[in-house]
């Protein structure tokens, strides 16, 4: 019984034999606790001021052409599917819309051009460029009441996602 009892320790002393044990069982602890709460997603700021952009240039577009102005939606959908775009590196549409919701995006890419700006151009090509008329007819339907905006910036790209209803 006397191995497994040291009675020679004096208070606080750690045996050198164990203070390496001691020391590897800490590092391994700190390091799964590092890898379990570092792979979690992060956390992302929604910047307001760039919804704000988008928003009032949405407007703007449905002013000019004389139809009723939308109120914002507070809903992080289109945010959520911004930051999806930019992790995939494109645009695409989202086929998980609830009923009634109809959706335009786009990717900026320019280099050195202010997020603000690249947002009035995708909001202006939306409205004034598109061949098919699909953006135009969602940014311009007077049905929609609302719009909910999600913009992501990653480097020189802009995503931008308006969900309509």
């Amino acid at each position: 019984m006397g191995r497994f009892i040291d009675v020679k320790l004096k208070p606080g002393h750690i045996p050198k034999g164990r203070m390496a044990f001691t020391l590897i069982v800490f590092c391994l602890l700190a390091v799964s606790l590092i890898r379990f709460y570092g792979d979690t997603e992060e956390v992302r700021e929604v910047q307001y001021e760039l919804h704000s952009v988008a928003f009032d240039q949405v407007n703007i577009a449905r002013l000019a052409n004389n139809v009723s102005l939308l109120d914002y939606d507070t809903g992080l959908g289109a945010q959520e599917h911004a930051w999806r775009m930019m992790d995939r590196g494109e645009a695409y549409l989202n086929l998980d819309l609830s009923a009634g919701v109809v959706e335009c995006v786009e990717v900026y890419t320019e280099k050195g051009l202010e997020p603000e700006v690249a947002i009035a151009l995708m909001v202006h090509s939306m409205v004034y460029d598109d061949d098919f008329g699909g953006d135009r007819v969602r940014v311009l339907d007077p049905g929609h009441e609302v719009v909910c905006v999600g913009v992501a910036v990653d480097g020189d790209s802009v995503f931008l996602v308006l969900d309509f209803s």
